[in-house]
């Protein structure tokens, strides 16, 4: 199956990270016992307010901050469905930096 992060873990900008990642872990029992499978999950960072004219290039250090802290979340979740892919669109511009950040995230930065 296919995610974006809030199919995932509704509400997700209201919880915190543990409580994030317990929530991706039912999912991942329910997906488990249904037999299925978490193909990818990507951040939904387009329908946020603070994100929606571009997180990662925004003016905005604020907003620039929360599209970073929404993505180091997606991969917390993805981790918690057996990490599967972590998909986003960016463009050329915001490549570099987002792979950056998943990588630091991943090694514990």
């Amino acid at each position: 199956m296919q995610f974006h992060d809030d199919d995932a873990v509704p509400d997700m900008n209201d919880l915190k990270g543990d409580q994030i990642i317990a929530k991706a872990g039912q999912v991942k029992k329910t997906l488990d016992a249904e037999g299925l499978a978490a193909e990818f999950v990507a951040p939904r960072l387009w329908e946020d307010e603070r994100t929606i004219d571009g997180g990662y290039t925004s003016n905005d250090p604020a907003c620039r901050e929360f599209a970073k802290e929404r993505s180091r979340r997606c991969i917390d979740i993805a981790n918690a469905l057996d990490k599967p892919a972590v998909e986003k669109l960016v463009g050329q511009r915001d490549y570099e930096e987002l792979e950056i950040l998943i990588i630091n995230h991943l090694m514990g930065k």
